[in-house]
């Protein structure tokens, strides 16, 4: 249950449900296919805090994700994405042969890419 270990090792973790947390998971249970990924599980993750998610193939990742979305239901327990939540993901594979993981992941980040063209901009000023 590698998914279950990530979510437990967030230090962003309590165990307070909160209208401040961007998300959370509340005595989570899920399984795939007889598989089960997390059980019992609760996890808050604040407003305003960027989480990264990166594994293996099969670690749940996705289904993580589809859970959020909404595309597949929990086993138990409860999930709250706040109204004003920004979530989003990144292809498994990176395009081209320059671009690292990284470059591709702060590159979804439309905050980030908007200050640094800010930035750019006052710098050519």
């Amino acid at each position: 249950m590698i998914l279950q270990n990530f979510l437990q090792s967030l230090p962003l973790s309590s165990n307070a449900i909160s209208d401040q947390n961007m998300i959370s998971f509340e005595n989570i249970s899920f399984s795939v296919a007889g598989r089960t990924l997390v059980k019992n599980s609760t996890v808050n993750i604040p407003s305003g805090h960027k989480v990264g998610l990166v594994g293996k193939n099969g670690t749940g990742k996705t289904s993580l994700f589809r859970l959020i979305y909404g595309e597949i239901t929990l086993d138990q327990g409860n999930l709250k994405l706040n109204k004003n939540a920004r979530v989003g993901g990144v292809s498994q594979e990176v395009p081209g042969s320059n671009v690292t993981l990284l470059d591709t992941v702060l590159a979804a980040d439309g905050e980030r890419t908007d200050l640094l063209q800010k930035a750019k901009k006052k710098r050519s000023i």
